[in-house]
């Protein structure tokens, strides 16, 4: 009998329960991304964009904190073949160690940061944050746990049901006291059933922890995760402290829901599924056909998805805004168009992870987070003096000329994925997004004042044209034969 948090590494990789899994944690993801969407709009229409701005001061502080708590040893733990429960005990024991200290410390911070953005407020925000820290951590293990046993529809049970719970619990808050705290009751809902549902589900008790055997092998690899993460940190919020501090509140307000209505969610994308693939592709690091088939597929499906949606609210985002949000965000617009354009290389360029997790190079993912926080940083600082939109359009000329060739040259060194491999199947999408962009933009020409029923039509022209685009393709048009067939048998077994 294997201990709690082992995985047969012959068990449940087939075709079947992978296309299962795929199914459950892509709906579940559709879910917790539409639920996102809706919150961000109800939001936005009780608050104003400073109540964004200043819960947005405070985030990047603690995720500088959530990121470096879990030391990278959840990820670790599910690349392994192998591990006992008294290896994850010593991890999980380190790491709430690790969050209390770090919590200590940011709470220790909170005036600091006051006197940083010039707010008092933003004391207490802080310290809301600072109990948040151990929360977020404490579901570390008991995840790593039901990722390795391919428990995803329990995985996706509980963040569907924690989004929705904080989702309500915010819309309440914001509708009667209209404040930013409800910004934070949502995060702070969310944790707590999350947390709550994870542990009653993974049936994990801390035992007596053991620091031998693979203990080392996978802080060492939990090592390169974190550190990467670290540099991830900074890459993704150094834009949101600067143009906090030099252009306030407001513009930061615009600068943030701007990102978080379009780039964090397609960037998300990539983590649920993470869950399915880095286990799956471990076991099949040996056999390199299959593994790069399996990445292949899985790249191809996500970006047929985001990809044509994405074109139409980048292309109209002006008229998103006004119609969803309201007038006071249009604004916001001209942010939202440039970091759209950021947004179609960061459905695919996330993915590049699951290989290096899979193939367990911690020394290429640490070097990854250096080439990813270069350029960031590099292009924040840049665009700076344009204020938001020149943050973006920095974003998206380091991204395309710098980031993306450099990371794919280091994910693509060696392993069963090579550089001409990614090209190949990046190429027939670049010739898609081209194609469904002119089909929208010459049919936006002919239409004035856009309705829900004009919206519902672009989206069906730009999937439409897009698809028509990629079946040009023989490994594209095969990639959606078999998956079709696939998941629709699996879900009517599931479902």
């Amino acid at each position: 009998m294997m201990e709690a948090g082992e995985f047969d590494p012959q068990q449940k990789t087939t075709r079947s329960h992978a296309t299962t899994s795929v199914l459950i944690t892509g709906a579940s993801q559709a879910v917790r991304l539409a639920v996102g969407f809706i919150s961000g709009i109800v939001l936005a229409r009780l608050l104003t964009p400073s109540d964004f701005g200043l819960i947005g001061m405070v985030a990047p502080a603690a995720a500088l904190v959530a990121m470096t708590q879990d030391l990278g040893v959840g990820q670790a733990i599910v690349q392994r073949k192998t591990v006992t429960s008294a290896q994850i005990s010593a991890l999980f024991f380190l790491t709430l160690g690790a969050s209390m200290v770090l919590a200590a410390l940011l709470a220790l911070a909170a005036p600091l940061l006051a006197d940083f953005y010039g707010d008092d407020r933003i004391v207490a925000v802080t310290l809301g944050f600072s109990t948040l820290l151990v929360l977020w951590m404490l579901q570390s293990q008991p995840s790593a746990i039901l990722a390795r046993r391919m428990q995803f529809v329990s995985i996706a049970s509980i963040e569907i049901s924690s989004t929705l719970i904080g989702f309500f619990a915010a819309v309440y808050i914001a509708y009667v006291y209209q404040t930013y705290w409800a910004i934070f009751i949502q995060m702070l809902v969310t944790a707590v059933v999350n947390v709550a549902g994870i542990w009653i589900a993974a049936r994990w008790v801390p035992t007596r922890p053991s620091f031998q055997g693979a203990f080392k092998e996978i802080m060492g690899l939990g090592a390169g995760i974190s550190g990467s993460a670290f540099l991830n940190y900074l890459a993704q919020n150094i834009d949101k402290v600067l143009i906090g501090k030099f252009y306030g509140q407001e513009t930061l307000g615009l600068y943030d829901r701007s990102y978080k209505l379009l780039l964090m969610p397609i960037t998300q994308v990539a983590s649920p599924l993470g869950r399915v693939f880095v286990p799956i592709l471990s076991r099949l690091a040996g056999d390199g056909p299959r593994y790069r088939q399996v990445y292949t597929e899985a790249v191809t499906l996500m970006l047929s998805v985001t990809h044509p949606a994405v074109l139409v609210v980048l292309i109209f985002a002006e008229d998103v805004f006004r119609t969803l949000l309201g007038e006071h965000w249009v604004p916001a617009a001209p942010i939202f168009q440039w970091l759209g354009l950021c947004a179609l290389h960061q459905v695919m360029l996330p993915t590049a992870g699951w290989l290096l997790f899979s193939q367990g190079r911690g020394g290429d993912i640490f070097r990854v987070g250096v080439i990813d926080s270069v350029v960031v940083v590099t292009a924040i600082l840049v665009g700076l003096s344009w204020g938001a939109v020149g943050v973006a359009i920095a974003l998206v000329i380091g991204d395309y000329l710098v980031r993306i060739p450099a990371v794919w040259s280091v994910v693509g060194k060696e392993g069963p994925v090579r550089v001409r491999d990614m090209v190949n199947m990046a190429v027939p999408h670049v010739a898609g997004c081209v194609a469904a962009s002119a089909a929208l933009i010459v049919t936006g020409r002919s239409l004035d004042d856009l309705t829900v029923v004009h919206f519902a039509g672009l989206f069906v022209l730009s999937y439409l044209v897009y698809g028509a685009v990629l079946v040009m393709w023989a490994d594209k048009r095969m990639v959606f034969e078999k998956n079709v067939s696939s998941i629709l048998a699996t879900a009517r077994r599931v479902f």
